[in-house]
């Protein structure tokens, strides 16, 4: 019986591990019911173990590395690589440094007091959908604490540290020189009824198609609440900074006409830079009318964008889908390394 528990507990721990220290990917889903609609009303082959699309005429795209070559897969997945050739292109990005870990703690906060201004954001260089971020650090011993817990999840996790950039969060999808759609994400957040506590508030969270999974402690005390407070009706309470969809931020589609026009040529460079054909860009800014340069940051570049954010937003959803697979076939995009 002894021997049986033991082994369960390691392939718990073996699992456990894997998943730790998995490349999280998200990434377009060509299986999805739309895009099967879509693939049988117009004779499209689809080869799900493959991930191949095949037409009538028999025009084959391959979509397993989501369009995008090894090199700009490496770009992107890694945040800390992603901003420094953003910058050195004059792409706008916060100021940051990676955090070493063959160096004292005080030595990385020498570094950082020198060169970075509170508040800061910490976060791993890898991974998506806001897991293992923090923003708003307004003090070391926050930065201290958010660092270690990483480091607990992962012994050697490379760690970016940022200067925290209010404003608005946007994603941008860029395909092949292209802006597919633009999302404005708020940041997430429940309201009262007047009769449950806070924390059952945010497990029956409806404000977003995801659940939360990351709050904001100190986001949460500066608004004088617990997770035990009765929230009063009506009352507005925000959970987190971290605005991703996936961590329950309501989303909204902003048209493009909204979008200035160097910002859209900013955004398409960013491809260019990073030698993606497919991206989504996290930028922050106050007013998305206005040219980047005068305000506004690239935070990441994600080169396994999520669809779905651009798709739930969008009114003729339909027209949306076959703008997006025509684009594929008639630009032949295809990219599969090994």
């Amino acid at each position: 019986m002894l021997l049986e528990i033991s082994i369960i507990i390691s392939v718990i721990l073996i699992l456990f591990y894997y998943f730790l220290n998995t490349k999280i990917q998200e990434g377009v889903a060509f299986n999805m019911s739309y895009f099967l609609e879509h693939y049988k009303k117009n004779n499209i082959a689809f080869d799900k173990e493959k991930k191949i699309l095949i037409t009538s005429s028999g025009q084959k795209i391959s979509y397993k590395n989501n369009f995008n070559s090894k090199q700009g897969d490496i770009n992107c997945n890694d945040k800390a690589l992603t901003s420094s050739i953003l910058q050195k292109n004059n792409i706008n990005v916060p100021l940051f440094i990676v955090w070493d870990n063959n160096s004292s703690n005080q030595t990385n906060l020498n570094k950082i007091n020198n060169e970075l201004n509170y508040p800061l954001v910490a976060k791993p260089t890898k991974g998506t959908q806001g897991y293992g971020v923090k923003t708003n650090i307004n003090n070391e011993m926050d930065l201290l604490n958010h660092i270690q817990y990483l480091l607990k999840r992962r012994e050697n996790e490379k760690i970016i540290i940022e200067e925290h950039k209010k404003g608005d969060n946007y994603r941008i999808m860029v395909f092949n020189n292209e802006i597919i759609g633009v999302v404005k994400r708020d940041l997430p957040y429940v309201i009262g009824d007047g009769e449950n506590n806070l924390e059952y508030l945010i497990k029956q969270h409806k404000y977003s198609k995801y659940k939360i999974h990351n709050v904001d402690l100190n986001m949460l005390h500066k608004q004088n609440v617990e997770f035990e407070t009765i929230i009063p009706s009506n009352k507005k309470i925000y959970l987190s900074k971290v605005s991703n969809y996936h961590n329950g931020a309501p989303i909204f589609n902003i048209p493009i006409v909204n979008v200035h026009p160097e910002n859209i040529e900013m955004f398409k460079k960013v491809n260019q830079v990073l030698d993606v054909k497919l991206s989504g860009i996290d930028f922050i800014t106050t007013n998305i009318s206005v040219p980047y340069y005068l305000e506004g940051v690239i935070i990441e570049v994600n080169e396994r964008p999520d669809l779905q954010i651009h798709y739930d937003t969008t009114e003729n959803k339909k027209d949306f889908i076959k703008k997006y697979v025509d684009k594929i076939f008639k630009e032949n995009i295809s990219y599969e390394y090994i």
